[in-house]
């Protein structure tokens, strides 16, 4: 850790007074952002913590299952850096991001950062190790994590498994409309298995088919197909919240759910 002379540490605390950020400090001081640390230690000295700790609510078992649901879809993390925690969605789904992070503030006691990448995609981004070895607690995966995702165990409550589907949909399904289907697809083999396990547990019908793609570089698809009133029952069942994945008819006929 660099040490300051009183004179930069006078300027650390009048730079902050002024509204200066970390960076904006770091800059006015030729010190190297990646060596912030020494300048945060005296912000910290004197101004207390500037950021809000994570804290996880183990007690809401649908919206940790929706949370890993989601993650085992569209998620990625860095754990060289900084322990990044990311949601990878489409642009047309910023609705859906809103929405997404309230429900992650309210686990995580913290709100998420979201980036716009140049209009064509949005990513929810955490920077926490609590929150990454959290996510590792319930999934696991080698160097690709698209092609080898899994849960560590199917033995949740049924609020968890429920709660997965629906966050597992949001990223990786979608509805046909022509055909009055929903499906889920996957690239990962053991995904697949557990997918069908789930909705065999919550006693629901579906098809699946696996389309090996010939082309250079191309991996082997994974669908699970449920159909008409199964169809229903199921986005009855786990009241899915992006809305691009969800045509109107899907939504048009209400179904017991036991």
């Amino acid at each position: 850790m660099r040490r300051f002379s009183s004179e930069e540490k006078e300027k650390i605390i009048r730079f902050r007074k002024e509204g200066n950020s970390l960076y904006q400090i770091c800059r006015n001081l030729n010190v190297k952002f990646k060596n912030k640390s020494s300048v945060y230690y005296h912000l910290r000295k004197n101004f207390g913590r500037s950021f809000k700790l994570v804290k996880i609510d183990h007690s809401d078992q649908d919206a940790i299952g929706e949370i890993m649901g989601l993650f085992a879809a569209d998620g990625s993390s860095v754990p060289q850096s900084n322990y990044q925690v990311r949601f990878h969605l489409d642009k047309n789904e910023e609705a859906y991001a809103k929405e997404f992070a309230i429900i992650l503030s309210k686990m995580f006691d913290k709100p998420p950062r979201l980036y716009d990448f140049q209009g064509k995609s949005i990513t929810i981004t955490y920077k926490s190790k609590l929150i990454y070895e959290f996510i590792k607690e319930y999934l696991n995966w080698n160097d690709k994590k698209t092609y080898t995702v899994l849960l560590r165990s199917l033995n949740h409550s049924k609020d968890f498994l429920i709660g997965f589907l629906r966050g597992y949909f949001d990223g990786d399904g979608y509805s046909k409309e022509d055909q009055r289907t929903a499906q889920f697809i996957t690239t990962s083999k053991i995904m697949y298995n557990q997918l069908q396990e789930i909705l065999s547990l919550l006693k629901l019908r579906f098809d699946s088919r696996v389309y090996h793609d010939k082309r250079e570089g191309r991996h082997t698809a994974y669908y699970i197909i449920l159909r008409r009133l199964e169809a229903v029952k199921f986005i009855n069942l786990i009241q899915p919240r992006n809305s691009k994945r969800v045509k109107p008819w899907a939504c048009s006929i209400t179904w017991p759910v036991h």
